[in-house]
């Protein structure tokens, strides 16, 4: 598996013959000696941190094979023509210098042994302290901003030159914008690979200018820097960051980690909880209407009428998950002790010895009508406690004209298969079989699988044993490894009539033995998946964390964006140019989130495309090309569809090619989208739509609606808006 992902994260590997050029630059390093050069670097820029005079001596022991390595990360898309390397030769020898590029920002040792260019260069001590310039055959294409890496690999050869340092640690100022205090870590870094692993699989490493005891004090910056030509620079991005600074007018939106969108005031426009309720000022602005609607707690949201009242009701997952009831207007009602709701099991937390009944933590939950009975169910994903191990059981909760939910996960018979309990971090229900009953998957992390719940009328059946549950590592007897599977989200990906699944999953380089990539899964329509994710031209990255389907450019295909946590790590929007064929557009987009977490896309401002909110507030002003139509379903209520019509299906013929958007309560982890769909035309004037309501097994054909227009389709054939 290591090596085969290796070839698809790199451009295909240079090993360049030596082409040593002495470098005429006299800001730094000694260069009485140099010549004229045949590289002109006046046309490139280049890529270094503030280098000062080099130190006269070795300060990196090099008896032993060490791997010296200095990071930066590019700004733009760049070419890489030449590197710049000084060397502290004692004797006449060798140097190494080699480039590794590092699309996913997943750290300098998982690319090692696979650089994307290296020079073996022929030393002289005239060479002591001189800039040797070594310019690439080909260069070296990083087509979108990246870490990359210059530096050697040093045998412990005393005959390898090693590269030399100065005594100043710069500022990383990528980090110090994208990372807090305690997670800054200088741009040199030293691995010793013969020293062994820790107990958590890692090989000592050290970073320049560590205190008194550590292998790398008093050392600076490692002198290598780079020669690049930027192209395809842009100006001003499709997304616009409108996230609110404190105590500054703008948005209303400050960015969350949890966020769901509905329209809690039914006035048309989309209102936000994110840690607080928001409610549109119907600008695409927000006001801070909390403290007047009567919620009073936090938690991951999930927007559903569970009443099937016509006001939208608020579900908040947490440690002491709570339900409010919309009265209207936004305000709302706690009614979670008649509700029924309550995930009280038995569970240890902390050092505890013994279980307790109490609370299980519940990152997530969704609002579905698993039995069609009009009502709103709800299921909730339970976690686990870190320091006892202790892991929850997930519950499905069928609720009732009366308000009450009651506990079905027994006999559905979802209870026994989670045994004692399950890491879940997500709920991401879908009709994935057209058989027009609501499924589940539930995505568990700490290698533990994930669980497709099959929605057979009266029972459930997990179908996660195969490509849907992850790739099992086999560690014992019956015991596996699988994902750590963050969150989950379903769209037709190529309009074929099914929906297909991005699974965002942590994987760590050094565990890639045993732990799952991110997984996309075509649907073949036959109950089986096929793996997309090398097709589609995903990259690797070690943190996926949310992801949501969107239409950002109004072509109707359904676009990719997802979050990826720890600290300056950057999300990806993939921009779906058909035929399971994508490419990443963050830099153009300017959708760049760090260290994300939940994320739900809609359009805020009613202006016909889709944005996007997370940690922060990306307002997409110039990425649709194309235009657009809104659809919001409303179902008949008890024995027809819920009023939320959540498992209605919005399907738009444009141009000959039926987009499929079905409506669901919830999307990755600790988030929801909002009830009415979004459907880009591109550059159709309008387009035949008609809305599938399984549970009454009534198709309201609207016929064709114009582009721009915003309609409303209930049940019983009623059609506002047009």
């Amino acid at each position: 598996m290591r090596a085969a992902l290796l070839a698809l994260l790199l451009t295909p590997t240079l090993l360049l013959a030596a082409c040593t050029i002495d470098d005429d630059d006299d800001s730094v390093g000694d260069d009485d000696d140099a010549t004229e050069a045949s590289f002109d670097p006046s046309g490139y820029e280049v890529v270094t941190w503030d280098l000062t005079d080099p130190v006269d001596h070795a300060l990196i022991p090099t008896d032993e094979q060490t791997f010296q390595i200095a990071r930066w990360r590019t700004d733009t898309p760049v070419r890489i023509v030449a590197i710049d390397a000084m060397f502290h030769v004692e004797q006449a020898g060798t140097g190494h210098v080699a480039l590794y590029g590092d699309e996913g920002h997943n750290f300098y040792d998982f690319l090692r042994e696979t650089p994307s260019a290296e020079f073996h260069v022929e030393l002289t001590e005239d060479d002591h302290r001189r800039w040797i310039t070594l310019e690439l055959d080909e260069p070296i294409d990083l087509p979108f901003p990246q870490l990359v890496y210059a530096g050697q690999n040093h045998t412990g050869d005393p005959a390898q030159a090693s590269l030399a340092t100065d005594d100043v640690v710069t500022v990383d100022d990528y980090l110090a914008a994208n990372a807090g205090e305690n997670e800054q870590y200088p741009p040199h870094v030293v691995v010793w690979p013969d020293r062994g692993t820790d107990t958590g699989g890692f090989e000592q490493v050290a970073f320049a200018g560590g205190g008194i005891g550590s292998p790398l004090n008093g050392v600076g910056d490692l002198m290598v820097r780079l020669y690049v030509e930027p192209y395809d620079v842009v100006d001003s991005t499709w997304f616009a960051d409108a996230t609110n600074e404190a105590d500054v007018a703008g948005s209303g939106l400050y960015g969350s980690s949890n966020v769901g969108f509905g329209d809690c005031n039914n006035d048309g426009w989309i209102d936000v909880w994110d840690g607080g309720l928001r409610v549109n000022a119907g600008d695409g602005t927000f006001v801070n209407g909390t403290d007047a609607s009567g919620i009073a707690h936090g938690g991951a949201p999930a927007w559903g009428d569970y009443n099937n009242d016509g006001n939208v009701d608020l579900f908040l997952a947490g440690g002491d998950d709570r339900l409010y009831e919309n009265q209207g207007d936004c305000l709302f009602v706690d009614v979670t002790p008649a509700s029924g709701i309550d995930d009280t099991q038995l569970y240890r937390t902390g050092n505890d010895d013994v279980a307790i009944e109490q609370h299980a933590p519940t990152p997530s939950a969704a609002w579905v009508d698993v039995n069609g009975d009009g009502w709103l169910d709800l299921m909730q994903a339970n976690f686990m406690d870190f320091t006892s191990g202790d892991s929850a059981i997930d519950y499905l909760w069928m609720g009732s004209e009366s308000g009450v939910f009651t506990n079905a996960t027994d006999d559905l018979d979802m209870e026994w298969p989670q045994g004692s309990g399950k890491a879940s971090r997500g709920v991401a229900p879908a009709d994935w079989d057209n058989d027009g009953d609501m499924d589940l998957f539930v995505n568990a992390y700490r290698l533990q699988k994930n669980y497709a719940w099959r929605n057979d009328g009266d029972t459930f059946t997990n179908i996660g044993e195969g490509i849907l549950e992850g790739n099992p590592f086999e560690v014992g007897f019956q015991q596996y490894y699988y994902g750590h599977t963050i969150g989950a989200a379903w769209g037709d990906v190529d309009s074929d009539g099914d929906l297909d699944l991005f699974a965002a999953n942590l994987a760590h380089p050094r565990f890639l033995d045993f732990s799952d990539l991110s997984m996309f899964l075509r649907n073949d329509g036959d109950g089986e998946f096929t793996e997309m994710r090398e097709e589609a031209g995903m990259i690797y990255q070690e943190t996926d964390s949310s992801p949501v389907f969107l239409d950002y450019d109004n072509d109707g295909d359904l676009d990719l964006f997802y979050t990826t946590v720890y600290a300056a790590r950057p999300s990806y929007l993939y921009r779906n140019d058909g035929d399971w064929n994508f490419t990443m557009v963050s830099y153009p987009a300017g959708t760049w989130m760090f260290n994300g977490w939940g994320i739900a896309a809609a359009d805020l401002d009613n202006d016909g495309d889709v944005d996007l909110y997370g940690r922060r507030l990306l307002r997409n002003e110039d990425g649709a090309t194309g235009s657009s139509i809104s659809v919001r379903a409303v179902g008949g209520g008890a024995g027809m569809t819920n009023v939320s019509a959540i498992g209605a299906r919005v399907i738009a013929d444009v141009d000959g090619v039926e987009r499929l958007r079905e409506v669901v309560g919830g999307v990755g982890v600790s988030s929801c989208n909002p009830l009415t769909q979004h459907v880009g035309l591109g550059d159709a004037a309008a387009a035949d739509v008609r809305v599938v309501f399984p549970v009454s097994g009534t198709t309201v054909d609207v016929g064709s609606v114009p582009a721009g227009s915003r309609i409303t389709v209930h049940e019983d054939g009623t059609i506002e808006g047009l």
